[in-house]
């Protein structure tokens, strides 16, 4: 399972306070061309969630979490991005 530090899951925290959006209610977990991206999306029955201290952060589908297994998720304030470690 993907970890996440404590410092990412701050920035996840306000990143899903400023979703405002109707109907997307998480934040989503896609990899693409091995590049990570964190998007608004809705919760599905089947996604994987990823918690921090009990609260869900992030959701993403059962291959991205097979790839992501293993790994942990930081925040990097000096390029104001999510960063594996």
């Amino acid at each position: 399972m993907l970890e996440v530090t404590g410092s990412a899951a701050e920035r996840l925290r306000t990143a899903r306070g400023e979703i405002g959006q109707a109907g997307r209610d998480c934040l989503r977990v896609l990899l693409r061309e091995n590049c990570l991206e964190v998007i608004p999306d809705e919760a599905k029955a089947e996604d994987i969630a990823v918690e921090h201290d009990g609260e869900v952060l992030l959701v993403m589908d059962r291959d991205t979490a097979d790839r992501l297994s293993g790994h942990k998720l930081d925040y990097d304030e000096q390029v104001s991005r999510l960063v594996f470690i």
